[in-house]
C-alpha cells in the first residue's frame, strides 16, 4: 500500500477518469475525496464498500 496514510483530493470524480483514479488511489490505501460539481456521495459509498475510506465534497 504505497498511498497509506495519504490523502488525495480528487476533482471530476464522478465518473469516467476521475473515478478510476480514485479506486486506484483507495487500492493503493489512500484516503480520498471526491470533488465535483454534482454530489458524488453514492461514488464515496461505493468506494468505502470495498473497503476504503472517501468522503465527497462539493
Amino acid at each position: 500500500m504505497r498511498l497509506k496514510d495519504r490523502v488525495a483530493l480528487i476533482t471530476g470524480a464522478q465518473r469516467g477518469i476521475g473515478y478510476a483514479i480514485a479506486e486506484r488511489f483507495v487500492a493503493e490505501g489512500a484516503k480520498v475525496v471526491l470533488a465535483d460539481v454534482t454530489d458524488a456521495t453514492a461514488e464515496a459509498d461505493a468506494l468505502c464498500a470495498s473497503g476504503g475510506e472517501a468522503c465527497s465534497a462539493r
